[in-house]
């Protein structure tokens, strides 16, 4: 990756402060092939073995990293509270708030630069409406970037020089703006073709890129990947409108990357571009409907491409060799999520986590970590240093940085919480984890917290770094409790894993976890961009087992959403439906519907549909947020949303 200017998919997509160690710090000095925290000359051999940091419990996806494998990122601290973080090199640093040291208040953590100024966006009151861009220096703390009287702002991409590029809102019934500020300078709205614009990726030269939306013509409403200069007048790069298509990354030499149409009908598939100065964007050519999303400065692309319902792979393009699937077609699900200067590419396969070369292909980073515990895996790559240093998620949601090369101290690295019993009030429940510790010689010490107001100390069996522990707890009412282990060490590191138990009178528990395609124009966000989504949900089987209550998250381009429960379940083993009330990036007062129905054949989960709707603060009307069903022909047949994609998993009780 270059020196990550831009956003890692920010609170928006792009949704990628008062400095102090969190309540469990990671202090660790990992040394990389080639010097510590420094962009190597060379990347790590293909048999390089990794060292997991363990880095949150519980994250977005949406991270950024940079060329020193500092890494910024969001954790889920609390039901609709995220926190901005930082993974300083040494130690996770807790970054605050613009109004204070404060767990209650969302913040985020979307881009960081090789200074390790960080950028995103901070509310200003727990449960608000009001939020502004800031940007934060361990020097300097969180400071606002938002002039006096502006509604909103957001943080997107952060350069070298310290300038910060995002989007603003000035009033509720104005249009969001691209904006870009400059040290010294402050902030400047970018402007746009026709109402509003949005910032995707900026480079050290300050050259924005987004998109901007342009005059409505035969019924639609265009989007159109934009450029912006110092001299800040929107230059469309398309001549082609289409429906959201946006400019996604910049590198270095001022070279573009995007999707948009190469043909003047807007039934027409979608085509990844790639834009270069006097000579225009050419199309990609890769297969089916794609769009890029990272290049680095040699112009090497990486990107996905939907080939079919439900269908989605990575690909790969270079100017010499053209574009390179990341798998088969109609039997493999990939990702290309981020590549660095030396062309590693990292994302997901088939359900996991891999790191690519031209030269070792695809490699399972599963294969490839040092000292992981029983029941850890990751499941996917989301950014890549130029030192070689990778984040990637668990299937417990976890986010871990993977270092090549040995630490000197090292955190303990727990594996998946299991618990053994019927979840019943007053049932006594068992709970275990294993753990591993590179430090051979260190003691350990647990607590378990149960969600309930209740802690106990765990029962810990470990010999030279490997290690189990137990618990026991019986909760009196049902609900949903989020467990927490700690395992620490006398070396003073510590870690923190994450579970959720669903406690109901039948015993019967709704769960499921899963990813599908978000088309594009199912987000009514500005964004209105393709991409993975995820899903998962947690409850008890009726609401009198229940109260009503759940954990539901969904995430997409744009969209970060969290319901703590639901007005109306309905549930049978063809199906399950939720609706309910919750968050959208920090927003409270926003509506949904959750449906997942069994494919008739298999009898596995086969269709997924979310709508997300709020209510307009000026006008009372309701306005749509986020429906996969309405671009969506199968809608109309009374099977409406998205295929689920291999590896998504559903339990509706009768299982």
């Amino acid at each position: 990756m270059q020196a990550n200017t831009n956003a890692a998919q920010s609170s928006r997509h792009h949704c990628r402060s008062r400095m102090r160690r969190l309540r469990y710090p990671v202090a660790i000095l990992c040394l990389s092939m080639s010097t510590a925290l420094s962009a190597g000359p060379l990347p790590p051999p293909p048999n390089v073995l990794y060292r997991i940091v363990p880095l949150a419990p519980d994250a977005s996806p949406n991270v950024d990293i940079n060329a020193k494998g500092q890494v910024a990122f969001s954790e889920y601290v609390a039901l609709f509270v995220h926190n901005a973080r930082m993974y300083d090199g040494v130690q996770v640093r807790k970054l605050g708030s613009l109004v204070g040291d404060s767990n209650t208040i969302y913040t985020t953590a979307v881009a960081l630069n090789d200074l390790g100024q960080v950028t995103g966006l901070s509310f200003l009151a727990p449960m608000g409406n009001g939020y502004h861009a800031y940007r934060w220096s361990a020097w300097s703390g969180m400071v606002n970037l938002s002039p006096p009287g502006l509604l909103a702002s957001e943080g997107i991409a952060i350069n070298n020089l310290g300038m910060v590029a995002g989007n603003a809102r000035h009033s509720l019934d104005t249009e969001e703006r691209a904006f870009r500020w400059i040290p010294g300078l402050g902030m400047r709205d970018l402007g746009s073709l026709n109402a509003y614009s949005n910032v995707t990726a900026m480079n050290d030269a300050g050259v924005v890129v987004g998109l901007s939306d342009a005059a409505p013509t035969m019924g639609w409403s265009y989007t159109v990947p934009t450029r912006w200069t110092l001299a800040p007048v929107p230059q469309p790069l398309l001549s082609n409108q289409f429906p959201w298509s946006s400019a996604m990354d910049i590198n270095a030499a001022g070279h573009i990357v995007g999707h948009g149409l190469f043909a003047p009908n807007p039934s027409n598939s979608r085509s990844s571009f790639f834009w270069m100065p006097r000579k225009g964007a050419i199309d990609l050519r890769v297969p089916g409907d794609s769009w890029a999303v990272k290049m680095n400065d040699k112009d090497m692309v990486v990107g996905e491409t939907a080939t079919g319902p439900g269908n989605v792979v990575g690909f790969v393009w270079t100017p010499k060799n053209g574009p390179l699937l990341l798998g088969n077609p109609g039997t493999d699900q990939s990702t290309g999520r981020d590549v660095n200067k030396h062309g590693q590419v990292v994302g997901r396969f088939n359900s996991r986590a891999f790191v690519w070369t031209r030269a070792a292909g695809l490699v399972d980073l599963n294969t490839r970590l040092r000292d992981a515990p029983d029941g850890f895996e990751l499941d996917e790559a989301h950014a890549i240093s130029d030192n070689g240093s990778i984040v990637a998620s668990t299937t417990t949601g976890a986010l871990v940085l993977l270092v090549p090369g040995a630490c000197a101290k090292a955190a303990p690295v727990i594996g998946t919480i299991k618990s053994l019993g019927a979840a019943r009030p007053g049932a006594l429940l068992t709970f275990a984890a294993a753990f591993r510790d590179s430090d051979l010689r260190d003691a350990h010490t647990a607590s378990w917290s149960w969600g309930d107001g209740n802690t106990s100390a765990g029962s810990v069996a470990a010999a030279r770094g490997s290690g189990g522990v137990s618990g026991q707890h019986t909760y009196r009412t049902p609900g949903v409790y989020q467990v927490r282990l700690t395992v620490s060490d006398s070396g003073g590191e510590r870690s923190v894993a994450q579970s959720t138990v669903v406690v109901g009178q039948s015993g019967i528990v709704l769960a499921g976890d899963g990813r599908f395609w978000s088309p594009r124009g199912a987000s009514r966000l500005a964004s209105h961009d393709p991409g993975i989504a995820r899903f998962s949900f947690r409850s008890a089987g009726d609401a009198s087992d229940g109260g009503g209550k759940a954990a539901i998250r969904f995430s997409a381009p744009g969209i970060e959403f969290d319901s703590g429960g639901y007005d109306a379940l309905a549930h049978d083993p063809a199906g399950v439906r939720y609706e309910g009330s919750g968050v959208l990036n920090g927003r409270h007062g926003h509506r949904f519907v959750l449906s997942v129905v069994r494919d008739a054949a298999t009898a596995d989960a086969g269709r997924i549909h979310v709508r997300i709707t709020h209510r307009d603060a000026v006008t009372g009307a309701d306005v749509l947020d986020y429906d996969n069903a309405v671009v969506d022909a199968s809608a109309a047949a009374g099977s409406p949303g998205a295929p689920l994609i291999a590896g998504s998993k559903v339990s509706l009780g009768a299982d």
